[in-house]
């Protein structure tokens, strides 16, 4: 222990933070001198300091020596969680003794009062009643009948850092306010976040909202969120906090979502490419809608109606995250055409600011005409677009001169936008013709050319033509050895392979076959590019073989692809012992030779299943 005597004038410092007394924290012993005086000796706990820069604890008495004997030296007994290492330095002589007590070992005067400090190497919580003293007075030493107050061991303690969406930005969690889980929260060591400090890898908040930072020592801690993008904070980004010994702490964040923005841009897109170029300018005084939801639907048309400014700009601010759409009100009568569509979709995230395009251009003089496309997802195939049925943009469009898509090359091409359409401008009168590039796994249900004739008058005609489509389903079927008949694939039940499939058009397996197939290696047979609607699949089973699935299967393939299933069974001639090796399937000689004239026939569409299957490929039995 180091015996550094620290100055009246620190101590006349550090002892000012002192605690108010309590029951214990004056104590009185009594000795009696060689001369059978007794004496009476009082000490009393003043308070401790903490420093929480060093992570350290200055305690102070007040020792009043009695009078003949005066105190020759006392000591004051620690918790036995101390050792010498623990007392950094005292103002007055100490000797570490073996009880874990400090020995003050400098005389009184008779009635002399003095201040006694130590420093302790942690920030060591305050117990009251809770340590023993013993005074030396003549040849009578004593122990203190009574507790006085002083250091204690101290447990580990914690900071967890809560947070809340703060709605109301008044950094107080309010009943309707929830906590907020997956947030980034940073320790560290000193006050404000200083980098280098950091204290152990980053903490997300749960559930609750909580961080929990634990096994912490006393002493100044920061504590940092990581602010997500489309947020705004209430509170601090950084928090300062005192840990106490022993008190767990909790410090609060508070977060609201920032509202994000819609920009509409109004240009003049003078060469019709539906690119905003450098020398393209925008349009003023043009009304641009706000929608809830894609697709610019009527029931959705909110009341904002903003105008676009001298830079051609509309701004729609303050809006939550959402879907949204914007469509542009052409003035009548005054030329304008709509290059790539007039309905733009938004997805807006948190404290986003989104900008769309429309690029319009003016119609004058001797332009005459305009084609218009629509481009629409014709689930039923009745070749109009009904309610429900959406647009398809991303769609490529040729327009032809003369009829049939077929002058090359053709004139222009185009991509549907957003909203599904597209428009070809700037046409003189006469014949042209329209083809949309058919992408793969669809299928045209109007055709996938269309011809148009821009008349001579009236002058600037709009043609509007449109072209339906719909996804190719498919159908899979598995086939496999139901060992138990319950027609149900278990996990190890073997598919088989080399198994003949018929498909059929409508219901109940009957007339012209479409398609025959033969099962794969991973027991599938693969029916594709199939137009939405009702088809029957068929087996074949052999006389000597049980089924658990129906022979005939009759499906829907209307809004999506489908699987089936079809399980057999070898018959088993011994109930008692195991079924005979399954066998490759047999016909009669009259099946075999139809079913060799269909295979032959067929056996071009036959389309095998491409990739890993997920059935599990077995053995023959």
């Amino acid at each position: 222990m180091k015996n550094r005597f620290l100055g009246c004038v620190l101590f006349s410092i550090v002892c000012l933070s002192y605690s108010i007394a309590t029951a214990h924290d004056i104590i009185e012993i009594s000795t009696t001198g060689s001369n059978g005086h007794t004496s009476i000796h009082i000490f009393e706990y003043i308070g401790v300091t903490y420093n929480y820069e060093s992570k350290t604890s200055t305690w102070c008495y007040k020792v009043t020596s009695g009078t003949s004997p005066s105190l020759s030296h006392w000591n004051l007994i620690l918790p036995d969680c101390f050792i010498e290492e623990n007392v950094l330095q005292s103002n007055e002589v100490v000797e570490w003794v073996d009880k874990n007590g400090i020995k003050f070992d400098q005389g009184y005067q008779d009635g002399e009062s003095r201040t006694v400090c130590f420093t302790t190497d942690n920030l060591y919580p305050v117990k009251s009643n809770s340590l023993y003293v013993i005074a030396k007075a003549s040849t009578s030493e004593v122990t203190s009948t009574d507790l006085i107050t002083g250091p204690d061991c101290y447990v580990n303690g914690s900071i967890t850092a809560f947070k809340f969406e703060d709605i109301d930005q008044d950094k107080v969690q309010s009943a309707d306010e929830e906590p907020l889980s997956g947030w980034e929260m940073t320790l560290y060591s000193g006050s404000n976040c200083q980098t280098g400090e950091e204290i152990g890898p980053p903490v997300n908040t749960d559930a609750n909202g909580n961080a929990l930072f634990d096994n912490l020592a006393p002493g100044e801690y920061s504590v940092k969120e990581t602010l997500q993008s489309g947020w705004g904070a209430s509170t601090s980004l950084c928090q300062n906090i005192t840990l106490q010994p022993e008190q767990p702490a909790t410090i609060t964040f508070g977060n609201y979502q920032l509202p994000g923005s819609i920009t509409a841009l109004k240009y003049w897109d003078e060469d019709a490419n539906g690119v905003r170029d450098i020398n393209e300018i925008g349009i003023s005084d043009w009304e641009m809608q706000l929608y809830e939801g894609h697709g610019c639907n009527d029931q959705n048309a909110t009341t904002t109606i903003m105008t676009t400014n001298g830079d051609g700009i509309a701004t729609f601010s303050d809006l939550s995250p959402s879907e949204y759409s914007i469509r542009e009100i052409i003035p009548p009568d005054e030329g304008w055409v709509a290059v790539n569509g007039t309905c733009r979709d938004v997805t807006l995230g948190r404290g986003e600011s989104v900008q769309v395009e429309f690029g319009n251009q003016l119609v004058i003089g001797e332009i005459k005409g305009r084609i218009e496309v629509l481009k629409f997802y014709d689930l039923n195939g009745d070749e109009i677009q009904d309610d429900g049925e959406q647009d398809l943009p991303g769609w490529t469009m040729k327009l032809y001169s003369g009829s049939g898509c077929v002058t090359e090359p053709y004139l222009q091409e185009a991509e549907t936008g957003l909203d599904g359409t597209v428009a070809f401008i700037n046409l003189a009168p006469g014949t042209y013709s329209v083809q949309e590039v058919l992408q793969d796994g669809w299928e045209a249900t109007n055709g996938t050319c269309k011809d148009v004739i821009i008349p001579q008058e009236p002058e600037n005609q709009t043609v509007t033509i449109s072209f339906g489509n719909r996804e190719l389903r498919s159908i899979t079927a598995l086939k496999f050895y139901d060992d138990n008949l319950d027609g149900v694939k278990q996990i190890d039940e073997e598919v088989i392979e080399q198994w003949p499939i018929t498909l059929y058009e409508g219901e109940a397996c009957d007339g012209e076959p479409l398609q025959q197939l033969s099962t794969d290696e991973n027991g599938v047979a693969l029916f594709e590019n199939l137009s939405p609607g009702t088809y029957s699949i068929q087996e074949f089973v052999p006389d000597d073989w049980e089924t658990s699935t129906s022979v005939c299967q009759t499906i829907s393939i209307v809004e999506n692809s489908a699987d089936i299933l079809f399980g057999n069974r070898k018959e088993i001639t011994d109930p008692n012992g195991p079924p005979p090796p399954l066998p490759v399937p047999t016909m009669s000689h009259l099946g075999l030779t139809v079913f060799a004239l269909l295979a032959g026939g067929l056996g071009a569409l036959a389309v095998r299943r491409k990739g890993a299957s997920p059935f599990k490929k077995g053995p023959a039995k």
